[in-house]
C-alpha cells in the first residue's frame, strides 16, 4: 500500500484554555510508568467535500478537551497550553481500494495510516496526532493516536464521539459527555518529599474504573456518528 502525505498542520482548540486550568496533574501511577500510546482507526464509505469541515469541527472539540492540545511537562503534569495536535491529510494510492485493505488479517501492518510514530510524539511531548487518509473509491480513515498518560478507553471514546456530533451538528450543541481522566484522586501525584498517601481500595476502584471504561469505549464506538 503506497500512502503519500498530502499535508501536515496544527490544529489548535478554538478558545484559549483559562488561566486556571492551564495545568492538569498527573498521577503518581501515571508519573512512574513509561510512555504508552493507542492507535484507533475507523473506515467511513464517505469522506467530506473537504477537509475544512473536519479541521473546524476538531479545533472546536480541542477547546473542550483541553488537555489533548497541550504537552507532557517533566513526566509531571500537562501544561495546556494550547499547542494543538498533528492534523494529516493522505491519499492512498490506486489501485489499493477500502475494501481491498479491510479484508487483510492486518490492516495496517506498516503504520502508513497513522499520522506519525510513537517517538515522534514521545520528543514534542504531545498528547493526540490524527491522520486522515482518502482512497480512490471515495472512503476515508480516521487514525487516533493517542498517549495514555492522559487518555484512557472512556475520554478517547467520548472526544471521538463528541468530534463527530459537532462535525455533523456544528458546535452550536450541547456537548454532555466532555470526560477528563483524573486518576489523581486515587493516586494522588508525588509531592516535593517524593511520597504519597495510599488507599487501601485501590485495587477495587481501578478494576471498576478498568472494566467500566472499555465498556463505554466499545458502546460509543459503535453508536459515534458519522463525519
Amino acid at each position: 500500500m503506497e500512502v503519500s502525505i498530502m499535508s501536515r498542520e496544527i490544529i489548535k482548540p478554538s478558545s484559549t484554555t483559562p488561566d486556571h486550568l492551564r495545568t492538569q496533574k498527573l498521577s503518581r501511577l501515571d508519573q512512574m510508568n513509561i510512555d504508552t500510546f493507542i492507535s484507533i482507526i475507523f473506515f467511513y464509505d464517505k469522506a467530506p467535500k473537504n477537509s475544512d469541515q473536519l479541521k473546524t469541527s476538531l479545533s472546536q472539540t480541542l477547546s473542550h478537551y483541553y488537555p489533548l492540545a497541550g504537552q507532557v511537562k517533566d513526566h509531571l503534569s500537562v501544561d495546556c497550553n494550547d499547542n494543538g495536535v498533528t492534523f494529516v491529510e493522505a491519499q492512498v494510492g490506486a489501485p489499493i481500494d477500502m475494501s481491498n485493505v479491510l479484508k487483510r488479517h492486518e490492516i495496517d501492518p506498516e503504520g502508513q495510516l497513522v499520522p506519525c510514530k510513537e517517538h515522534e510524539m514521545s520528543e514534542d511531548q504531545s498528547i493526540l496526532a490524527v491522520q486522515v487518509s482518502y482512497f480512490g473509491c471515495g472512503g476515508m480513515s480516521i487514525c487516533f493516536l493517542f498517549r495514555q498518560v492522559i487518555v484512557d478507553a472512556t475520554t478517547a471514546a467520548n472526544f471521538i464521539k463528541s468530534w463527530g456530533a459537532i462535525s455533523c451538528n456544528g458546535d452550536g450543541g450541547v456537548i454532555n459527555d466532555v470526560m477528563i481522566l483524573d486518576r489523581t484522586s486515587i493516586f494522588p501525584p508525588r509531592d516535593d518529599s517524593g511520597m504519597s498517601t495510599s488507599s487501601g481500595n485501590f485495587k477495587e476502584e481501578v478494576h471498576f474504573r478498568r472494566v467500566e471504561g472499555i465498556y463505554s469505549a466499545r458502546k460509543n464506538w459503535q453508536s459515534a456518528n458519522t463525519f
